[in-house]
């Protein structure tokens, strides 16, 4: 066993120093040292696993790696070789959904069970690490996140607010069929998206028409968001809001709770203390 650990630690190592990466962005300052060459990194320029980059005080420097297209991120000040900083990323990458845990729980104990909450996105981009680098790379579980609107769906014929820890102000069939308001006056950013149940022999379940239809609303802190939807509703019409303290898929989530709904046992084993939050519109 033990030999069998050496070899693998040995074949991952040799894979990431010969990996092909890049430069993808980087501070004023960065410097690329290959061998005994040293030159200023450029967006684009080439880097081995045994190469090193040189970050000043202060400064970033952001790695591409070719095949998987992960970006890696090192702030750390001093010379690190490219190996150490993809794998200095990966170890942060693990104790990354504890993190998200901790500064989101949204007030909400922490969720018991052995199901998972959080996972790794396996996309990596630009203008989320500039939205929330602190949730970069993470997205809330489908399946845990499916079930748990499932299991709510089933237990109750309505979904009121769910004490959200945000302002939400919302109406049905009054001024206009749909609208609501989010103000957010907390210190990180909140992930939402709608969902459209349709109650009868069965329970259908779709994106609404006020919902984005792929990924999520991201509403950074001090910002509001409104919309309306003018026709009126159907009386067997539900739209739910749900918030995450990150962002899920919510295609998957929708196939989720169509799945679990048919499935009465698997609501039984659900996490309490979800950092998750949904009410009816």
């Amino acid at each position: 066993m033990r030999r069998i650990f050496l070899t693998l630690c040995i074949l991952l190592c040799a894979t990431l120093l010969h990996a092909q990466y890049t430069v993808h962005s980087m501070t004023d300052g960065v410097q690329v040292k290959s061998g005994s060459t040293v030159s200023p990194a450029k967006v684009g320029t080439t880097l081995r696993g045994s190469d090193h980059v040189v970050i000043p005080a202060g400064g970033k420097v952001e790695v591409l790696n070719n095949g998987n297209k992960k970006i890696y991120t090192s702030t750390v000040t001093g010379e690190v070789s490219v190996f150490d900083l993809i794998m200095n990323a990966n170890k942060s990458a693990n104790n990354h959904a504890k993190t998200v845990a901790d500064r989101l729980n949204f007030g909400k104990s922490a969720a018991s069970g052995n199901a998972t909450v959080f996972k790794e996105t396996g996309m990596v981009t630009r203008s989320m690490a500039q939205y929330d680098p602190e949730a970069l790379g993470v997205e809330m579980d489908a399946v845990t996140l499916g079930r748990y609107i499932a299991a709510k769906l089933v237990a109750s014929d309505t979904l009121p607010d769910d004490n959200f820890p945000v302002a939400f102000t919302h109406s049905k069939n009054t001024d206009c069929g749909l609208e609501f308001r989010l103000v957010n006056s907390l210190e990180h950013p909140v992930y939402f998206n709608i969902i459209k149940v349709v109650r009868g022999d069965s329970i259908a379940v779709d994106i609404s028409r006020l919902g984005q239809p792929e990924g999520s609303y991201v509403l950074l802190p001090q910002q509001a968001v409104s919309r309306q939807n003018f026709p009126k509703v159907a009386a067997n019409e539900e739209h739910i809001l749900i918030m995450a303290p990150c962002q899920y898929n919510v295609d998957a989530v929708i196939e989720e709770v169509r799945r679990s709904i048919l499935d009465v046992d698997g609501h039984i084993s659900l996490p309490s203390g979800l950092p998750v939050y949904a009410g009816e519109l």
